[in-house]
């Protein structure tokens, strides 16, 4: 009888040692589940997890504006962008570029617009945008900050180049951007919103190089006068680093 009772109370023991045990395994699991839910959409820019964001329908499609009804910001020059970001460590300028690419691929959900760009560009260079950019198609077009020390002075070069994408589905537009004509970025047109800002050059002669994307999906007049429709980007490439690289693949 001793021993009965003996296999019962271990029996018992052994029923409460598997449902702690479970319960256990639920509770980490829900921890899991919860930590990969938070990681996955309080970072959407990582490119992982905009990877699977992507395939479950929460991201990844561009919203269209125009100049009227594209979110709320105030513009900088080229000056302020560079006296700002010029001096801030580079582990603080990575913090604001992933901010920055946040807020684009969400649409500015709860990231507001941080800056539009404003200001005069000569252009450095010009080529068509590829699938394997991080947007495409369109254009990619590189330029030189141009500014006025005074106001009545003639501009001349700063140090801030800009890599604009320039998302159209018009086949023939890199024509109507040639090197050395003016580009010119205005809030009230173009909404120009930073993606990347980047420090480079030598010491003796550093540069800040900005990456920039229209919001404002209007018609767009190039340098040489020309109406060129913009569109938003078929998809974002999110494994493309940014800044982008100047030549095409081969």
């Amino acid at each position: 009888m001793e021993g009965s009772n003996y296999r019962v109370e271990r029996f018992t023991l052994s029923q409460v040692s598997w449902w702690i045990l479970a319960h256990l395994v639920a509770i980490a699991l829900a921890l899991m589940t919860w930590s990969w839910c938070y990681n996955t959409f309080r970072f959407p820019e990582e490119p992982r997890n905009f990877k699977t964001l992507q395939k479950l329908g929460f991201i990844g499609e561009i919203d269209t504006y125009s100049p009227l009804d594209a979110p709320a910001a105030r513009s900088a020059s080229p000056q302020y962008l560079y006296e700002l970001f010029f001096g801030l460590e580079p582990e603080k300028v990575n913090q604001i570029n992933d901010v920055l690419i946040r807020g684009y691929i969400t649409n500015y959900e709860k990231i507001p617009v941080y800056r539009y760009l404003d200001g005069d560009f000569r252009i450095i260079a010009v080529r068509p945008l590829e699938e394997s950019d991080f947007l495409y198609p369109g254009l990619l077009v590189q330029a030189r900050a141009y500014v006025k020390a005074q106001k009545n002075e003639l501009s001349s070069p700063y140090p801030v180049v800009i890599d604009y994408f320039v998302p159209t589905d018009v086949k023939d537009a890199q024509k109507n951007f040639q090197k050395g004509d003016l580009l010119e970025l205005v809030k009230s047109k173009h909404c120009a919103t930073l993606l990347n800002l980047t420090k480079e050059g030598k010491e003796s002669d550093p540069t800040l190089r900005a990456t920039v994307v229209p919001l404002a999906y209007n018609i767009y007049i190039s340098p040489d006068g020309k109406e060129i429709p913009l569109s938003a980007a078929d998809r974002i490439n999110i494994d493309s680093p940014l800044p982008v690289r100047l030549s095409p693949s081969k």
